[in-house]
């Protein structure tokens, strides 16, 4: 946040007169949080905002000064070249500081995710898509090979009852074996 200065030194630091300033103030060029206003009379100003709000609000062809614009930028840039130098040190040390701990927790949580991933907390996204797919096919595969087993055993059953009790009988065995398919090696890879 930026401090608030008199008039008179805001007006020495951009080159015009405090009167130049007042008149801004009193044209709407400069307001709001840009003045600092106690008890009804304005006891400073903010050059950031004062520079932002009265740069914006400037019709160079309306100026009795050609090069008023250009003198406003030009002080505004050396005050800010100024201020930049002063606090130079200050600002890159927190900066800097500011760095080293983001970098710190960076590598903390690669290291978390390391141990976790070699404890077997955390698999790969894309061996676990491998292998369902690899467990969709097998499942896939497995149930269309059935009726090609059985059809002869299904048509040569006495009864619709008796039929039933081998086809039941056969999808039951498939999904027994299924559910030992991580033994089958396809779910090694996570």
């Amino acid at each position: 946040m930026s401090k608030f200065i008199s008039i008179r030194q805001y007006a020495r630091e951009r080159g015009i007169s405090d009167v130049a300033v007042g008149k801004a103030i009193k044209a709407g060029h400069i307001y709001g949080d840009a003045l600092l206003i106690e008890n009804g009379k304005n006891r400073g100003i903010n050059p950031v905002i004062a520079d932002q709000q009265w740069k914006k609000t400037i019709n160079p062809s309306q100026s009795r000064k050609k090069n008023l614009e250009e003198r406003f930028i030009h002080a505004k840039e050396e005050h800010e070249y100024k201020e930049s130098e002063t606090f130079s040190e200050q600002k890159s040390a927190p900066s800097t500081a500011k760095a080293h701990q983001i970098e710190a927790v960076f590598k903390a949580k690669l290291r978390e995710l390391e141990y976790r991933k070699k404890s077997g907390e955390l698999i790969s996204k894309d061996a676990t898509y491998r292998s369902l797919f690899a467990i969709g096919q097998e499942i896939r595969s497995s149930l269309q090979a059935i009726p090609d087993r059985i059809i002869d055993e299904v048509l040569a059953a006495p009864t619709r009852n008796d039929a039933h009790t081998i086809l039941s009988r056969e999808i039951h065995d498939v999904l027994s074996r299924l559910s030992t398919i991580s033994e089958k090696g396809i779910l090694e890879n996570l």
